[in-house]
């Protein structure tokens, strides 16, 4: 594997990364619109309305719609059915509305911001991983002397001693620094021990 299909895949690793910000965003801006619909008393938020189960319709309702607006402008897709939504979303967002009812039902009033940062958290951790399937699929355990060589780390890892898996994470840092230091791979399996003080005793 050469520098161009290594920078070919930093393009993507890109592309994945402004991905997960925009969805990141895109969860806060449903949650907000939700809550500033359905859930204000005055100019307060009143998080007790999630115990009434046709103002969790409505909060869901609220959210689903702002997810679909994104995801059909970005995909270029149209309304097709319910069905259709449901695949689009948990496509776009690894949310579906049938799940996003399921989690305000089940937490009711306790649906805090808090709690709805956790679930996305989860949600970007698990679309992380299906994305990071796409940007390394052309990477096998051949191409770990190049990737070493590609982001100059020759002289601190040992690459016979690396997995697919610890290639994959060295470039995850390489992509997002720009530089991979000793101290990024001290105490892994992988790092090349350092010379002995020749002046120790």
């Amino acid at each position: 594997m050469d520098h161009k299909e290594f920078e070919e895949m930093k393009k993507l690793f890109e592309k994945k990364k402004m991905l997960l910000d925009t969805t990141a965003l895109v969860h806060s801006e449903a949650y907000d619109k939700a809550v500033r619909e359905h859930l204000m008393d005055g100019d307060q938020v009143d998080y007790g309305k999630l115990k009434d189960s046709a103002t969790q319709l409505k909060f869901v309702d609220k959210m689903a719609a702002h997810y679909l607006e994104v995801a059909r402008k970005n995909l270029g897709a149209t309304k097709k059915g319910d069905f259709e939504d449901e695949m689009l979303l948990s496509a776009y967002f690894g949310v579906t509305k049938s799940g996003l009812q399921t989690l305000v039902n089940e937490h009711r009033h306790l649906y805090n911001q808090d709690k709805h940062n956790e679930f996305v958290s989860e949600l970007q951790k698990q679309q992380d991983q299906k994305l990071g399937g796409i940007v390394y699929r052309k990477l096998t355990t051949e191409h770990i002397p190049h990737l070493v060589e590609y982001v100059k780390a020759g002289e601190i890892v040992d690459h016979n001693k690396m997995q697919l898996q610890d290639a994959k994470a060295l470039l995850n840092v390489y992509f997002n620094t720009g530089v991979i230091a000793p101290g990024q791979v001290e105490g892994s399996h992988y790092a090349k021990k350092k010379h002995a003080d020749a002046h120790a005793h």
